[in-house]
C-alpha cells in the first residue's frame, strides 16, 4: 500500500508540480459543442463535442502514428480512451473541412481500435497494459468502451466496412454487462443502471464517463436498431435523474462517489466541472429531460463565482492528497 502511495505522490510531483508527461495536455477543453447532427438517423453524425483540437504535434506517437501518452514516471503508454478521443477530434474536423488527410487518420486510429480489441465471453473490450495506482494490468474501462462504440459507428457508416461495426457492437454488449461477469453495468437495487468508467466493485459511479458512455450507446441503440441498448439507456437516464442532487455538492460538482477518508467528497476538477455542464445540456437535448438542463444551470453559475471556485480548487487539492 505505502509503495503504491509513494508511487502515486510521485507522479502528482512530476505531472502537476514539474509539469512533466503529457497527462495534462490530452484533452484541454469540453465547452465547443455541435448539436446540428445529434439526432442523425444511424447516430453517427458529428459528435457532439469537438476534440480536434486536442490533436496536435506535442503528442507522442508510435512508428505507425497511434498517439501514445506520456505519463511520466509511469512512461509512454497506449491508452485506447486517448485514440478514441483523437479518432473523434479527427472525424468533427473532416466533416467540418472535408481534408482527406483527416478522413486518413480517422481510419488508422479505427482501424488500431479494432485491431486492439480483446474478445471475451461478454463482448469486447480495449485492455489498459499499465499499472495504475491501485489497477494492476491489465485493465479496462466503459470511458474506452464508449469512445470506441462512438468511433466505430462512424467508420462503419462512412467506410461500409462490416468489421467495423462487428466491433462496435461488441464493445457495446462487453459495455451493457454486469461488472461480475466482465462488463462495465451496474445495476442498482432501484433498477437504475451506471456505466462505470472504473469497473469496481463497490461501483464509484465517474459522472462523465458514465454519460460519455451513455451517448455512445443512444448512437448504438440508433445505429444498430436494438431495443435493449435503448432500455440501458432509459435506465441509464434515470440513474442520472435520480442521483443528480448526490453529484451536487451545493457549490461544485462531485467527480464520482470515490470514498476519500476523512469526509472530502470526490470532487470535480475545473476541467471536469466544465465538463460535467456540456454533457448535462446534451443529456437533456437527447432525452426530453429538463432535470438535466437545470442541473447544468445550476454547475455553470457555481463555476460563474470566484469564491466557489477557490473553494473547489482547495477541496480538489486536499482529495488528491489524500485519495
Amino acid at each position: 500500500m505505502w509503495s503504491r502511495k509513494l508511487k502515486y505522490f510521485h507522479f502528482l510531483l512530476l505531472v502537476y508540480a514539474l509539469r512533466r508527461g503529457t497527462t495534462l495536455s490530452c484533452w484541454k477543453s469540453c465547452s465547443d459543442m455541435d448539436l446540428s447532427e445529434i439526432d442523425h438517423a444511424l447516430g453517427a453524425g458529428s459528435y457532439p463535442f469537438d476534440f480536434s483540437q486536442d490533436d496536435h504535434s506535442q503528442i507522442p506517437i508510435d512508428e505507425v502514428g497511434i498517439p501514445m501518452i506520456d505519463y511520466a514516471n509511469l512512461g509512454r503508454q497506449y491508452n485506447p480512451w486517448f485514440v478514441g478521443h483523437l479518432a473523434l477530434g479527427c472525424y468533427t474536423r473532416w466533416r467540418g473541412e472535408r481534408d482527406p488527410k483527416q478522413l486518413a487518420r480517422f481510419r488508422r486510429l479505427a482501424d488500431w481500435l479494432v485491431a486492439t480489441g480483446v474478445l471475451c465471453d461478454v463482448g469486447m473490450k480495449w485492455l489498459y497494459h499499465f499499472d495504475w495506482f491501485g489497477a494492476p494490468s491489465p485493465w479496462y474501462s466503459g470511458l474506452s468502451q464508449a469512445h470506441g462504440i462512438s468511433v466505430l459507428i462512424r467508420a462503419a457508416y462512412v467506410f461500409k466496412e462490416d468489421s467495423y461495426a462487428q466491433a462496435a457492437q461488441q464493445a457495446t454488449d462487453l459495455m451493457i454487462a454486469p461488472l461480475g461477469v466482465g462488463g462495465a453495468a451496474y445495476m442498482h437495487p432501484d433498477g437504475t443502471i451506471s456505466l462505470e468508467e472504473s469497473p469496481v466493485t463497490p461501483p464509484t459511479s465517474v459522472l462523465n464517463g458514465h454519460l460519455f458512455s451513455v451517448f455512445a450507446l443512444r448512437e448504438a441503440g440508433r445505429f444498430f436498431e436494438e431495443r435493449r441498448y435503448d432500455d440501458v439507456f432509459d435506465s441509464a437516464c434515470a440513474f442520472v435523474a435520480a442521483r443528480i442532487d448526490s453529484y451536487d455538492l451545493g457549490y461544485w460538482s462531485r467527480y464520482s462517489f470515490h470514498r476519500i477518508p476523512f469526509g472530502f467528497p470526490d470532487i470535480a476538477s475545473i476541467h471536469y466541472h466544465q465538463v460535467h455542464i456540456a454533457q448535462l445540456r446534451v443529456l437533456e437535448r437527447i432525452s426530453g429531460n429538463r432535470t438535466f438542463g437545470q442541473a447544468a444551470e445550476r454547475f455553470e453559475k457555481y463555476r460563474q463565482s470566484s469564491s466557489t471556485v477557490r473553494r473547489a480548487l482547495w477541496t480538489k487539492r486536499m482529495a488528491k492528497i489524500l485519495r
